[in-house]
């Protein structure tokens, strides 16, 4: 029974490039079965090792118009990943016009992991580097400026009640004085909390580089 392959499984079979068998279907050389975009193996893989004793004795139609390529295997090399970058995956190149559908799906799924890949690395050589701050620890400084805050706001009544009370016994007959006294004990608290939200937002960058470094210290998350 005839078992019918695709272009790159026979290129492979007979230890050549994939070119090379695309040029010898153009050519004629061997031919794919009929309906198909498929080789029929045991027919063609004939033809091609009469064409290739041909080639090598000088004879045949292969080397009517030129020369015979020395069989040098195949080779694959490995994309740099700035040559990854600029790869158009969406576009099909023509080299791949005469690809089976399955071999460029394969090729499409090996550079978008190339990509990935990429990026991973990337960030991971940032963050070691303390130029890329986790979001975990974004949050950790929020959740802490939040809660000092908080913590401040809801101990000012403990930190004023002293004075409120003087202010009581100094002005209990003069309620126009102990307005006013009462009003700059407020106003004071007040710029107080203030100028601490104002401190922090000031050193934030400061915090951001600590964090930073306690994280090259700690290693890269996993």
């Amino acid at each position: 029974m005839s078992e019918l392959i695709t272009q790159a499984e026979f290129a492979r079979r007979v230890g050549v490039d994939r070119s090379q068998v695309t040029l010898a279907v153009k050519s004629g050389r061997i031919k794919k079965a009929k309906g198909t975009n498929l080789i029929d193996f045991d027919t063609e893989s004939k033809k091609w090792e009469s064409n290739r004793s041909d080639s090598l004795a000088g004879t045949g139609t292969a080397n009517i118009t030129r020369k015979s390529v020395p069989n040098i295997g195949r080779k694959r090399s490995v994309p740099s990943v700035t040559e990854v970058e600029t790869l158009d995956i969406d576009k099909p190149s023509y080299d791949d016009m005469d690809d089976d559908d399955d071999d460029s799906t394969l090729t499409a799924q090996k550079v978008r992991k190339l990509k990935a890949d990429a990026e991973r690395v990337e960030l991971k050589l940032a963050q070691e580097k303390g130029d890329l701050i986790s979001k975990d620890d974004v949050l950790n400084v929020y959740f802490t400026f939040l809660v000092a805050i908080k913590n401040s706001i809801t101990a000012a009544p403990d930190r004023i009640v002293g004075e409120i009370q003087a202010a009581l016994t100094a002005f209990r007959d003069e309620p126009d004085m102990l307005n006013t006294r009462v009003y700059e004990i407020l106003k004071a608290e007040h710029n107080a909390i203030l100028d601490e939200v104002k401190v922090r937002l000031s050193t934030a960058k400061e915090e951001a580089e600590k964090i930073a470094k306690a994280q090259m210290k700690k290693g890269p998350r996993k």
